[in-house]
Order: structure tokens, then sequence, then C-alpha cells
């Protein structure tokens, strides 16, 4: 403990009182004191290296080795307990969805949280995934859901209309005539006056326009 004191008071907090506790098979030590947060860091990072230098520390004589911890103004129990939360809710989710899911990065503390809250449910499992800061908890559930067939463009599972699937589709316009066409026959004649014309003749019925 006074090599951590020492190390406090470079950091600029001075008078911290250590009180160090038994959980389960580690020793927990709680820090209390003015500008206390100073010794937390983002997310707790700055807690945890001193956790780390004070376990290095405590262990270098040999012997049985000591789990060590610290929690900071009581910050460590009360992330634990955000972060187990957490676990269980997302792993409910994986559970119910049938599908991974994928949390924000974390430093190794918090992942580490994670993954032993993840490993109390019965049908889920975690692993890390990324590299440096994106590093990550991705939880799986034990039964995956199968996946949907892929849909073509038609709306259809595996249906494709470009290349491999049908060809191009006949265009349901007939075809236009074109003025350098050539003619067969004679000109058009004009009817004689008391001739009827009939427009729809030469048309078939199903040749009509639908407004």
């Amino acid at each position: 403990m006074a090599y951590l004191s020492d190390i406090f008071a470079k950091m600029g907090v001075e008078g911290a009182v250590i009180t160090p506790q038994q959980q389960g098979e580690a020793t927990v030590l709680r820090v209390e004191g003015e500008k206390a947060g100073t010794l937390i860091g983002r997310r707790g990072e700055t807690m945890e290296a001193l956790s780390y230098l004070a376990s290095l520390v405590a262990n270098r004589a040999g012997g049985d080795y000591l789990k060590l911890g610290l929690d900071v103004a009581g910050y460590r129990s009360k992330r634990e307990g955000d972060l187990a939360a957490l676990a269980r809710r997302i792993a409910a989710r994986a559970l119910k969805t049938g599908r991974s899911q994928e949390l924000e990065p974390m430093n190794p503390y918090e992942r580490r949280i994670i993954h032993s809250a993840v490993s109390a449910v019965e049908g889920v499992h975690s692993e890390s995934r990324g590299e440096g800061a994106d590093r990550r908890v991705v939880i799986y559930p034990d039964n995956p859901a199968p996946r949907a067939p892929r849909k073509g463009r038609g709306g259809r599972p595996g249906q494709n209309r470009g290349r491999g699937g049908r060809g191009p589709r006949a265009p349901r316009t007939p075809e236009r005539e074109f003025a350098d066409k050539p003619r067969t026959g004679e000109g058009p004649t004009a009817p004689r006056r008391t001739e009827s014309i009939n427009d729809a003749e030469g048309f078939a019925l199903y040749g009509k326009i639908e407004l």
C-alpha cells in the first residue's frame, strides 16, 4: 500500500485512504480521497493500469499468487454491475433473434467483465474480435437461426434476371414502320364521298389501346 500511496502522491492525489477487502479469491484495494477521480481515468483505464502495477509488486517475491485489484471511489463495483447487466441483456437478444450481437469497442478490463457475465448465460458464448482500440466483444447464440435465401431483382428467392437468368423480354409494342422502308403495292387512295371509313378495320381485337 505504501507503493501505491507514493504513486498517488506523484499523480497529485494526496492523503488517499486505501482499505483492503477480500472479495472471493481476490483482494480489492478500495481507494477513497480528494481528487480520487484522477486515479480512474477514461473508462477505468488508469485504475486498471495501477492495479496491474500493484499486482506485479505484490507478487514479485514469489510464493502463492495474489489476485489484486483496485476500486477507486466505488467505480469498479458500479462499472462491473452496469457491464454485467448489459451483457445479460445483449445475450438475451442473441437468444431471441438467433443472431450474433456486436458490442461497442471496449478496453481489456471491460471485455473481461462482459465475457464473465456471458459465460453464466446458457445458450450463448462470446469472443473478442478486432484489433487495438477497435477490439470488441461479439456474443453468439449456440443455435443460430438459419439465414434466409437471397432475393433476386424479381423479388423471388433465387430469381435473377441478370446474367445467367432469363433473357431480355420481347418488346410489347409492335415494330414501328419508318418512311425509309420499301413500300409494297400501290400508295393509299382517298375514299369516295359515299364510302364509309372504319378506323378499326385491319386491327386485331387485342390490339386496342387501353388507357
